[in-house]
């Protein structure tokens, strides 16, 4: 019986070998999710609603997609989440609930253009058609300001946890990383400084 047990078990390689492939599954599909929001279509208020003059408009289900950023994506979203700090030692303490909304005060706004950016992802970029031989690019500050309206008034805490999730899956930072480890590494054209040819 634990002789069966043990085969069954996984190696430890074989754990990583998985893992990695359920993230590359995970980062090259993207990431579905549904956000309910305001339909475009107004209708009137019920008459039970009789004071209420104006019109309401209807809810609809918004389909939105999470893909693995590009690197001036990833660069969008690190200069916005390298201002998100939080004080661990105040949230233990007593003034924990008061701290906890400052946060939300300061922060919410800037989680909801977080999210917009990695959902919009490299559509933020649009191609201007120039005669030279290189593309350039305008940035799509409306469409991003729209979106970050929206998720700002439609996502709520719950949600944005879940969110926060994805995005930091699909950022794929473990890969960006390596890559810097892989590249700054010492290379053997690397001259042999004098202080480590001494020592």
């Amino acid at each position: 019986m634990k002789k069966e047990e043990k085969e069954k078990e996984f190696t430890r390689d074989e754990k990583v070998r998985a893992e990695r492939n359920e993230l590359n599954l995970l980062v090259s599909g993207g990431m579905k999710f549904e956000v309910e929001g305001p339909d475009n279509v107004s209708r009137r208020k019920g008459l039970r609603r009789l004071f209420s003059r104006g019109r309401t408009a209807g809810r609809k289900t918004y389909r939105f997609t999470i893909k693995e950023p590009t690197l001036s994506t990833l660069d969008r979203l690190a200069s916005e989440q390298i201002e998100l700090t939080i004080d661990e030692s105040i949230m233990k303490g007593e003034k924990g609930l008061s701290e906890a909304k400052r946060l939300a005060l300061d922060n919410a706004y800037r989680l909801a253009r977080i999210v917009a950016i990695a959902v919009m992802g490299q559509d933020y970029m649009i191609p201007v058609a120039s005669g030279g031989q290189y593309c350039r690019y305008r940035n799509d500050d409306k469409g991003l300001s729209e979106l970050t309206e929206f998720f700002f008034n439609n996502i709520q805490p719950s949600r944005l946890m879940e969110l926060a999730v994805r995005i930091n899956t699909l950022s794929n930072l473990g890969d960006f990383c390596n890559s810097i480890r892989l590249l700054s590494a010492n290379r053997t054209t690397m001259p042999d400084l004098i202080e480590n040819s001494e020592g």
